[in-house]
């Protein structure tokens, strides 16, 4: 029987690649050891950690609450489902998935656990920068309904297991080695998860952050993703049709043509394979 203390529990699932470990190792851990002082310890860190090999992770001083297990297959989608399961059998009440490139300031994740048990899962904004070298004290915030088509990253929201039930990340999206679309699986989470909750509301921090490194500007993420994000709007229209989606869809579509328009850098293959990932069977 699980006691008490196990039932508050957060599960902080890290799905990374044994060489990003490696390479994140230090912000990891602070940002590690900023979620466990706001949440006082009721903490149970999941390392998902892929591509070991015959390598293992050493343990973390000061980190008690640590489970650790290799996967051969390589996949953001699996892995955060391995999360997901391990999270739940160990009767965890809330989840949060966080990358290997991803920084949590004390601020941020102290937000999340004062509203941890609000009606509306708290959810702190993505900014793409090194951390700030000091912190953020306003801790206001609105309710906002979420639209994941722009707001689609699962590491900067809260989720509560109970209400996670059956969702999972669909494992034929995200980078991996088996995948053929390089993206869309957060996307379809958030639209499965809120959409079981009936709402998509969330209450966001004004002015707190959770960092990632500055991406680069070349387009070549934005070529990899294209198929995945195509097809996401294919499962998308399909499960939870609506105006709003069938905007964002023109939208999406209307952007990558503009782009040719302007002769921009890998605009015509950009829209081939949007087009190609959306008219793939579903």
């Amino acid at each position: 029987m699980k006691n008490d203390n196990e039932k508050k529990c957060v599960a902080i699932a890290l799905c990374a690649l044994y060489s990003d470990w490696i390479n994140h190792k230090d912000l990891i851990i602070k940002s590690f050891e900023n979620i466990k002082s706001a949440f006082h310890d009721e903490c149970i860190f999941l390392l998902a950690i892929q591509g070991a090999e015959d390598n293992k992770i050493e343990a973390i001083p000061g980190f008690d609450s640590v489970e650790i297990f290799y996967l051969n297959a390589l996949g953001i989608s699996l892995a955060r489902n391995r999360c997901i399961e391990e999270a739940i059998k160990l009767d965890c009440k809330w989840i949060i998935f966080h990358d290997a490139t991803l920084f949590w300031p004390r601020s941020s994740a102290k937000f999340i656990y004062d509203h941890r048990n609000d009606r509306y899962p708290p959810r702190i904004k993505l900014k793409f920068s090194d951390a700030a070298a000091t912190e953020a004290q306003d801790f206001s915030f609105e309710f906002k309904e979420l639209n994941p088509i722009y707001n689609f990253t699962v590491g900067l929201i809260l989720f509560e297991l109970d209400k996670i039930k059956a969702v999972r990340f669909n494992e034929n999206h995200g980078p991996g080695e088996r995948t053929v679309y390089k993206s869309g699986e957060d996307v379809l989470f958030i639209f499965d998860y809120f959409t079981q909750k009936n709402d998509f509301y969330v209450n966001e921090a004004n002015s707190l952050y959770v960092f990632h490194p500055p991406r680069s500007e070349d387009y070549l993420k934005h070529r990899v993703y294209a198929k995945g994000q195509g097809r996401v709007f294919r499962i998308l229209l399909k499960q939870h049709f609506s105006f709003r989606l069938l905007r964002d869809c023109a939208f999406f579509f209307g952007n990558a043509v503009f782009r040719c328009i302007l002769l921009r850098k890998n605009s015509l293959t950009i829209l081939r394979d949007r087009l190609a990932g959306f008219f793939d069977e579903v």
